[in-house]
């Protein structure tokens, strides 16, 4: 690797960030790999510390968890930045090379960018885990293509009366209906079909034929069969014992309607369903299903396990999901913190480029993500407050 891609608005904010701050500043690079080369698409200033000082700074883990969980399949950390305040001289130490070799066995071409606010120099881990000096392309690197897969299915979860008497704590049912859904989507996967317009497509197909020449963004939806609901397979059971024929037992049965939209980024050209197939069961069911079932609300009046909606806003020009709920009430209960704190997070991502000249594809990025913002803010009662920051912005930002 000789050369990574990265906007040279980017390095303009960095070297802001680290004259403007007292302490080490850290960051995360945010993009893709393709043909060895990183194409860095957006930068994420870390802003919960467990350390940080004038020589030294330890991101918080879980803030790279939250990140990192809001990127979607293909599009994710891939570097980091950080600097030595008031430094003369720019170098990678060895605390430095030791972090970038961990990471680079977590995420391949993983490149490291040091700068003490004048002079920046950039790195990789290359033969011998020794660190390379690098150089980079100042060209904002394309957004990749991208399939929308479509999912819905609807299943009974029948509950044992028994069993939910001496349960203890709603998450524990939870749990219990997370793994019989797992243990479920893992049997059928192997039967699973895509269907573009109605039509089986299989797995040897290329994505790419499929995808449209305007938006390069192929619709399309993923059916696992048979998933007949007269068929008793589309049937959750979930007791302290095997049922038989002549069971007694009574059991609640819940309604348990999925319904969702993944986006799935390609690297390649000509890319095979069957590639992406372990892509997509890991987006499916870890990241989305068995996650939004963690967040569901369970309603035994309703009869029904009512799973929170996916929102996609669209930050430099590709999609972070967050999630809530039609009912504003269920958000006020599940997500009306969570998302709050995240809402603020991003926008203050915004807060580096004030001051610096934008060129015009970041004012479009910026509008378009701002306008998101308030459209998934309008879901909650803080909304009011953020569209007070987004009207700042707008400002600051010399976007009107």
């Amino acid at each position: 690797m000789k050369l990574f891609k990265i906007s040279d608005t980017f390095i303009k904010v960095i070297k802001n960030q680290a004259i403007n701050s007292e302490n080490e500043i850290y960051g995360w690079l945010i993009g893709y790999v393709k043909d060895k080369i990183p194409n860095i698409l957006a930068i994420f200033e870390c802003k919960n510390f467990d350390q940080q000082t004038l020589i030294s700074a330890v991101p918080n883990a879980q803030e790279f968890q939250e990140l990192s969980s809001l990127m979607p399949q293909g599009i994710g950390p891939i570097g980091i930045y950080h600097s030595h305040p008031f430094s003369s001289e720019v170098f990678h130490s060895h605390t430095d090379d030791a972090t970038l070799l961990s990471l680079s066995n977590q995420f391949s071409d993983c490149i490291s960018i040091v700068t003490n606010g004048h002079q920046t120099n950039y790195y990789k881990m290359g033969r011998n885990k020794k660190t390379e000096e690098i150089k980079p392309k100042f060209d904002h690197p394309k957004v990749l293509n991208y399939i929308m897969l479509k999912f819905e299915e609807e299943l009974d979860v029948k509950i044992d009366k028994q069993y939910l008497n001496e349960i203890d704590e709603i998450n524990e049912l939870k749990i219990q209906i997370i793994n019989h859904i797992r243990n479920y989507y893992e049997i059928k996967w192997k039967g699973s079909q895509f269907i573009i317009n109605d039509k089986p497509i299989t797995k040897n197909h290329t994505i790419d034929h499929y995808l449209s020449d305007k938006e390069k963004i192929l619709n399309t939806s993923l059916k696992i069969s048979p998933l007949d609901l007269r068929n008793k397979d589309a049937e959750i059971l979930i007791s302290k014992g095997e049922k038989s024929e002549n069971d007694s037992r009574e059991f609640i049965k819940l309604k348990l309607k999925i319904k969702t939209k993944l986006p799935i980024y390609l690297k390649q050209k000509n890319i095979r369903f069957k590639q992406l197939n372990n892509a997509i069961r890991t987006e499916l069911l870890s990241n989305n299903i068995l996650r939004k079932i963690y967040d569901s609300v369970i309603d035994f009046e309703k009869r029904e396990i009512i799973l929170p909606q996916d929102f996609f806003l669209r930050y430099f020009g590709f999609l972070i999901r967050f999630l809530f709920f039609k009912d504003s009430s269920y958000n006020e209960q599940k997500f009306s913190q969570k998302n709050k704190e995240l809402v603020y997070k991003i926008i203050s991502q915004f807060h580096p480029f004030i001051g610096i000249e934008l060129p015009r594809n970041h004012k479009t990025y910026f509008r378009i993500f701002l306008t998101d913002i308030e459209k998934l803010s309008s879901n909650f009662n803080w909304y009011k407050e953020v569209k007070n920051q987004i009207n700042v912005l707008y400002t600051n930002l010399m976007l009107i």
